[in-house]
C-alpha cells in the first residue's frame, strides 16, 4: 500500500501520548518504509557533548528489537551517531551512510544477524530534537531518487508534528498555540491578531483547501498530493483537524515555527532557511517545508549570506552544517555591545580522502559556488567529464546535491 498522505495525516494527529503517536506514524509508514513487522522510531536529543536516545518505539516480530536498537547505538560510538543523527540526510539507507565496519556494528545485533541494511528517514523538530524512523532489510539497498525526494518531503511534516507535540500544552482549542479556527467551508471562526488580516485568512483557507485536495481525489498520486500539502503555512502555522463533541470537523492553525535563538543578526526567516540549507535541503525543498515560494527562499538565503559575508549558498550551508558553527558560539559583552564569536573549520578534509585529486578539486570548486561550465573551463575539460566527476564524488560521499555536499563537509566538533 502506497499512501504517502497517510503518513502526513498521522504526523498531525494530537491523540494519545508520544509513544502512541510514534507508533501511529510507524504503522502509517509501514507500506512504504518497510516490513510492518520490523519498524523502529528512535527519538533523540543532541546535547553539547553527546547524543541522547530519549525513547525507542518498535513494531516488530522480534521482542528484542528496541533493546537491539539501544545496544547498537551504544556500541556505535560518537562519530557514527553523529553521522546517523546530527549530520544524517533526511532519507537514506544505512549502507549509504556508513562504511562496512560501521554498518556491521549497527546490524549484527538485530534479528539474529539476518539484517543487512536499514531503510531510514530522519525528521527534525529543531536543531536539537529529532526522530529516526527505520525499517530493517535483509539485503543492501540504495534508495531511488523519486523515493528519496518523497521521504524528504514527508520528513518536514513529521518534524513539524513532533515539534508541535513537544510545545503543545493541550489539544484543546484554548491552547495558546491556536491562532485560527476554520469551519469545514473555510470560514474563519476564530483568529488571533497574527491571523486576522485578510491576506492571512485567505492563505489559511487556500492551504486548508489544498490539504483536503491532497487527501481526496489526488491521494493516489504521491507526487502531486505531497506537492499540494506543504510543510508549514507562511513559515508559521501547522494545520490540524479538530473534531468537536458532535464530530463536526474544524481546521485549526497552530503556531508552530522552527525554533532556535540566533545571535548573528539574522531575522527568524533568514535563520530558518539557513538552518535547513545547512541540513542539506535544497532551496526548492525549503520552500515546500516552510510554505514560501522558491524565489522568496533564494532571496532570503542571499540576504543571510550577505549579512555573514559569504559568497555562495555552498559556503552558507557549510557554515550552518550540523556540528559546525551552531555549537561553537561564545557570547560576551564588549563596551555594552553583545558579541558572538566562534572558531571552526569550514572544511572537514578527512572526508575528502576517498576522492581522487581531480574529484577533490571539483568538490572544492563546488563549495566555492562554481557552475559545471565554470569548472570545466577552469580545468580545461569537457562538461560531461565534470558531470561524471561530480556524480562520482557524490556517490563516494553519500550526498545528492551541492547543499548536501556543503553540509557533509562542514566543520565538526
Amino acid at each position: 500500500m502506497s499512501d504517502w498522505i497517510g503518513i502526513v495525516e498521522s504526523a498531525y494527529s494530537l491523540d494519545g501520548d508520544l509513544d502512541g503517536w510514534l507508533e501511529g506514524v510507524l504503522r502509517a509508514s509501514s507500506g512504504l518504509l518497510g516490513d510492518a513487522l520490523s519498524l523502529t522510531a528512535t527519538a533523540f536529543r543532541i546535547g553539547p557533548r553527546a547524543i541522547e536516545l530519549e525513547r525507542v518505539v518498535s513494531v516488530g516480530r522480534d521482542a528484542r528489537l528496541e533493546q537491539s536498537v539501544r545496544l547498537s547505538n551504544a556500541l556505535a560510538g560518537p562519530a557514527t551517531l553523529d553521522r546517523l543523527m546530527r549530520s544524517a540526510p533526511p532519507a537514506a539507507t544505512l549502507s549509504e551512510l556508513l562504511p562496512a565496519d560501521g554498518l556491521g556494528v549497527m546490524t549484527v545485533l538485530s534479528d539474529r544477524g539476518r539484517v543487512r541494511d536499514t531503510r531510514r528517514f530522519v525528521a527534525r523538530a529543531s536543531a536539537e530534537r529529532g526522530i529516526v524512523f527505520g525499517a530493517q532489510l535483509e539485503a543492501r539497498e540504495c534508495l531511488s531518487d523519486a523515493t528519496r525526494a518523497r521521504w524528504r518531503r514527508v520528513a518536514f511534516h513529521v518534524g513539524a508534528g513532533y515539534r508541535l507535540r513537544l510545545g503543545l500544552g493541550s489539544a484543546s482549542l484554548d491552547d495558546p498555540s491556536v491562532e485560527a479556527v476554520l469551519d469545514p467551508e473555510g470560514r474563519l471562526q476564530h483568529a488571533a491578531p497574527t491571523a486576522r488580516s485578510r491576506t492571512a485568512g485567505e492563505l489559511l483557507r487556500e492551504m486548508a483547501r489544498r490539504a483536503d485536495q491532497a487527501r481526496g481525489a489526488l491521494r493516489s498520486d504521491a507526487d502531486e498530493s505531497l506537492e499540494l500539502w506543504e510543510g508549514l503555512v507562511r513559515g508559521r502555522w501547522s494545520l490540524v483537524d479538530h473534531f468537536d463533541s458532535d464530530r463536526r470537523r474544524f481546521v485549526v492553525a497552530h503556531r508552530n515555527p522552527l525554533e532556535g535563538s540566533d545571535p548573528r543578526g539574522l531575522s527568524p526567516r533568514e535563520r530558518d532557511c539557513a538552518e535547513l540549507l545547512g541540513r542539506g535541503f535544497t532551496p526548492k525543498e525549503i520552500a515546500y517545508g516552510i510554505g514560501l515560494s522558491p524565489t522568496t527562499v533564494n532571496h532570503t538565503l542571499a540576504r543571510a549570506g550577505a549579512k555573514l559575508g559569504f559568497q555562495s549558498q555552498a559556503e552558507l550551508a557549510a557554515f550552518f552544517a550540523p556540528g559546525a558553527l551552531r555549537a561553537r558560539f561564545a557570547e560576551f559583552d564588549l563596551a555594552g555591545v553583545p558579541l558572538a564569536v566562534a572558531s571552526f573549520e569550514l572544511l572537514d578534509e578527512k572526508r575528502l580522502d576517498a576522492l581522487t585529486s581531480a574529484e577533490r578539486e571539483v568538490a572544492l570548486a563546488l563549495l566555492r559556488g562554481a557552475t559545471n561550465r565554470a569548472i570545466a573551463d577552469e580545468r580545461g575539460t569537457a562538461l560531461q567529464t565534470v558531470a561524471n566527476q561530480i556524480a562520482a564524488l557524490y556517490a563516494k560521499l553519500g550526498v545528492h546535491s551541492r547543499a548536501e555536499l556543503a553540509a557533509a563537509l562542514g566543520g565538526k566538533e
